[in-house]
C-alpha cells in the first residue's frame, strides 16, 4: 500500500538505484472491509465515551431563577416555584430566595397591573389623538362655513373621557409605583448577600465540573490509550518480519489514533476558557497575516502529533540494526546493501567489516549480529556501522 525508498550512493555505477521497503497490500474488498472496521470502531468509541461520562456523576449549576431575581426582581411580572439544586442549599441561596419569595410575588404582580394600565393609557392616548384631530376638523369646517361633519359637543364629551380615564389610570400607575417601591426597599437588602451567594456558587460549580472534565478525560484516555498503545506495538511487532498482516494492525491502530485526538482536542477545548478561544479567533480571523499563521499552525500541529508517530514507527523499522539485519538475510552488505559473498571479511563495494573475532571465543562472527554462531556468546557491545540511508 505505502512505499518507502532510499536512494543509494550512486546511481550511476550500474547497480540499483532504489532500494524498496513496501507495506503488505490487500485486495480492494480487503481494503474496503478495513475502513468498515475502522469507521465501526470510531462509532462504537463515541458509545463508550458517552458510557464513560455516565459513570461519573455530573455537578449541577446553581438554579437560573437565582439569577434572574437577583437581575431583574424590580421587572419580574410573573413569579413561580424555583427548583434548587443541592449547590443552592449548599450555600444557602434556597433559605435567602425564600425569605423575600412574598415580596417578590407582590413586585411582580404589581408590575403585571402598571404593564397592563400603562398598555390602556397608550391605547386612550391614540383614541384621544384621533378625537382631538376630529374636533380640529370640526373647528376648520365651522370657520370655512361648510356643512359639519363631526358632532363638536359628542366629541368634546368623548376627549373629557379620554382625559379623564388616563388621569385615573396615571394616577392609579403612580400608586401602584409607591407600593411597588415599598416591596422593592424590602427585598434590596437581600439582593446584595444573595449574589455573593450566587457568585460564590457559580465558582464552586466551576470547579466541580472542571475536576468532573479532567476525570472523564482519564477515564477517557484509560480506555483509549493503552489499546493505541498495544495496536502500535502490534503493528511494529508485525512489520519487522515483514507479515503480510500488517495492514490489519494498521487499520486498527489508525481507528484508535483517530479516538485519541479526539480525547486530547475536547480535553484542551474544555480547559481552556471559552471566551479566551473566541476572543483569539476573532483576531486572528479579523486579520489576514493572522488568519493565515492560524491556519499553517493548525496544520503543523497536526504534522506534529500524526508525523510525530509516524516518525516513532519509521525510527524502529529503519533503525541502523534492523536494517543491517534486514540486509544481511538478503546477502547484501548491511552498509551499503551491495550483494556479499557469505565467506568475505568486506564489502567489496563501501569496504565495511563484515567478519570480525569473538571477543570470548576469537573465532570468526558477523559483525553486525549480536550472537557469535560459533561459542553462541553475545558480544560485549554492539558496533554495527550505520547504513547509507
Amino acid at each position: 500500500m505505502f512505499s518507502f525508498f532510499k536512494r543509494r550512493q550512486n546511481a550511476s555505477d550500474g547497480l540499483e538505484a532504489y532500494e524498496e521497503v513496501t507495506e503488505k497490500s490487500t485486495t480492494r474488498a480487503g481494503s474496503l472491509l478495513l475502513i468498515v472496521m475502522a469507521i465501526f470502531i470510531v462509532t462504537i468509541g463515541q458509545t463508550i465515551f458517552s458510557d464513560l461520562r455516565k459513570m461519573l456523576t455530573m455537578p449541577v449549576p446553581p438554579a437560573y431563577c437565582a439569577s434572574d431575581v437577583i437581575n431583574n426582581y424590580k421587572v419580574r411580572q410573573r413569579t413561580s416555584p424555583c427548583a434548587f439544586t443541592q449547590i443552592d442549599r449548599e450555600f444557602g441561596i434556597e433559605e435567602q430566595v425564600n425569605q423575600i419569595f412574598p415580596s417578590l410575588q407582590k413586585i411582580a404582580e404589581l408590575n403585571l397591573q402598571i404593564s397592563n394600565l400603562t398598555y390602556q393609557n397608550s391605547s386612550l392616548q391614540g383614541q384621544l389623538e384621533q378625537a382631538q384631530r376630529q374636533y380640529d376638523v370640526s373647528l376648520q369646517e365651522k370657520m370655512a362655513g361648510e356643512e359639519v361633519l363631526y358632532n363638536r359637543a359628542g366629541i368634546q364629551q368623548s376627549i373629557t373621557g379620554l382625559r379623564s380615564s388616563i388621569g385615573t389610570n396615571a394616577d392609579m400607575i403612580a400608586g401602584l409605583e409607591a407600593t411597588k417601591q415599598i416591596e422593592v426597599s424590602r427585598v434590596e437588602p437581600y439582593i446584595a448577600p444573595l449574589k455573593a451567594a450566587f457568585e460564590r456558587a457559580q465558582d464552586s460549580y466551576a470547579s466541580k465540573y472542571a475536576w468532573y472534565r479532567v476525570k472523564v478525560f482519564g477515564l477517557m484516555l484509560l480506555f483509549v490509550l493503552p489499546i493505541f498503545a498495544a495496536a502500535t506495538r502490534w503493528y511494529l511487532s508485525l512489520k519487522r518480519r515483514n507479515s503480510p498482516y500488517s495492514i490489519i494492525a494498521m487499520a486498527v491502530m489508525g481507528s484508535f489514533a483517530i479516538l485519541f485526538l479526539q480525547v486530547v482536542l475536547v480535553f484542551l477545548y474544555d480547559i481552556i476558557p471559552k471566551a479566551w478561544i473566541e476572543r483569539i479567533f476573532k483576531i486572528f480571523l479579523s486579520v489576514p497575516i493572522l488568519r493565515y499563521i492560524l491556519y499553517y499552525g493548525t496544520v503543523l500541529i497536526v504534522i506534529a502529533l500524526f508525523g510525530g508517530i509516524v516518525y516513532f514507527i519509521q525510527k524502529r523499522i529503519f533503525s541502523p540494526a534492523r536494517i543491517a539485519v534486514r540486509r544481511l538475510k538478503d546477502n547484501k552488505c548491511p552498509g551499503c546493501s551491495f550483494t556479499i559473498n557469505p565467506f568475505e571479511d568486506y564489502c567489496p563495494k563501501c569496504g565495511v567489516a563484515l567478519k570480525e573475532p569473538c571477543a570470548l571465543c576469537n573465532n570468526k562472527r558477523i559483525a553486525q549480529l549480536p550472537f557469535c554462531p560459533v561459542c553462541g556468546k553475545k558480544k560485549p557491545q554492539a558496533s554495527a556501522p550505520p547504513p547509507n540511508v
